[in-house]
């Protein structure tokens, strides 16, 4: 089960708190998610991980089609407070290294 949550800002950023797992049966509610958000138009997107106790290989390509879709879309995406073992699953995958590509562009 995925659960989310989100908070704007008045500097037209927001952030979305995670929660559960993000997998092969919740990861289209994630993007799903973020692609009603389009219409708002923030600058920055926080995908906040601190209560995500469980992600898999359909849940990594949520995230980065959320990543390639802020390059079409112009925001940009921070991934915050995730667990030690999410952030070096995330690292190893090259997650971060995408992130930073395609916001460089």
């Amino acid at each position: 089960m995925l659960e989310i949550n989100s908070t704007s800002v008045a500097d037209k950023s927001m952030t979305v708190f995670l929660s559960g797992y993000i997998d092969i049966t919740t990861a289209s509610i994630l993007t799903t998610y973020v692609e009603q958000l389009d219409e708002l138009h923030h600058k920055t997107l926080s995908l906040n991980f601190k209560d995500v106790s469980f992600i898999d290989s359909t849940g990594i390509g949520a995230i980065l089609k959320i990543i390639f879709s802020s390059q079409d879309q112009d925001f940009e995406v921070k991934l915050e407070e995730m667990s030690t073992e999410l952030k070096d699953i995330l690292e190893m995958v090259g997650v971060f290294r995408i992130l930073e590509a395609v916001q460089r562009d």
